[in-house]
């Protein structure tokens, strides 16, 4: 059938602007959570790229509607430059938070959470939450209910067995577990007997006053990052789905360029003019 490639081009073309649409409100929902995590360097990148997926599928859907030659091979040049940025920022996106630990259980009662530390984490990801940026970063955190949610939790087993404890919560609104420190309220510690020959420079940082808790810690910034870490893992799935579709809408897009030159070219028959 002569128009059967052209047909689920344009098709193909409708789902990929309606994935753009999905892109685009994965990048919301990372807005959502950057203002909740304090951390803004992610959403906009995936945004614009979704925003171009959009539009050059809306492209693709009238250059092949219209069966428009000069439309398809301006589509297929920018297809081919958003496949390679979005293969190039998904690819970034796993090595940046490619994880060098696995993080550590806390001691004491059995905890449905990890406690991680900046060697966990990549070098390029450690600048983000480095001094340059750390004190805005850390503000962002004390404005927010970060740790104010905690007050729910009335006993140690409680707050070990939370399920919805962030990464963020653990590292900056208690001390961690190895200091030792007795639980008195979930953001009120006190030294024990063996908080000395465990101490670390995050329990010497450690304070039991509300603005401060522990968000001077090694252990806070490595709950930030961890929750970066996290997000970044869905926007990796996500563009890797959306790079098959536009790899197979590259493939799609040839054939029917070749469909288009084939169809366009004269009979040889009816080239021949006949002798009178």
């Amino acid at each position: 059938m002569r128009f059967t490639t052209n047909n689920v081009l344009e098709g193909m073309n409708l789902i990929m602007a309606g994935l753009a649409t999905a892109v685009i409100g994965v990048s919301a929902w990372l807005a959502t959570h950057a203002r909740q995590d304090c951390l803004t360097f992610l959403q906009w990148p995936f945004m614009a790229i979704g925003l171009l997926i959009f539009g050059v599928g809306l492209l693709g859907y009238f250059g092949s509607a219209r069966r428009s030659k000069p439309l398809l091979l301006l589509y297929l040049l920018l297809l081919l430059l958003i496949t390679l940025l979005l293969l190039s920022f998904t690819l970034f996106a796993v090595v940046v938070t490619t994880q060098n630990g696995p993080g550590r259980r806390p001691l004491g009662p059995p905890a449905r959470f990890h406690e991680f530390t900046s060697a966990d984490f990549s070098a390029w990801l450690r600048k983000r939450v480095g001094p340059p940026h750390w004190t805005s970063i850390q503000a962002c955190l004390k404005r927010g209910r970060l740790c104010r949610d905690l007050d729910k939790y009335t006993t140690l087993q409680q707050l070990y067995s939370a399920r919805d404890l962030s990464p963020a919560q653990v590292g900056c609104c208690k001390p961690p577990s190895i200091c030792g420190f007795m639980f008195e309220t979930p953001t009120t510690w006190v030294p024990s007997m063996m908080s000395t020959s465990q101490a670390t420079s995050d329990c010497r940082k450690w304070s039991n006053n509300p603005s401060k808790l522990c968000f001077e810690c090694d252990a806070c910034r490595a709950g930030e990052m961890q929750n970066v870490r996290q997000h970044w893992l869905h926007v990796a799935i996500v563009g890797l789905l959306v790079s098959i579709l536009l790899l197979t809408l590259l493939a799609l897009t040839s054939i029917t360029l070749q469909n288009i030159k084939h169809n366009s070219m004269p009979d040889e028959t009816e080239s021949i003019s006949p002798n009178i």
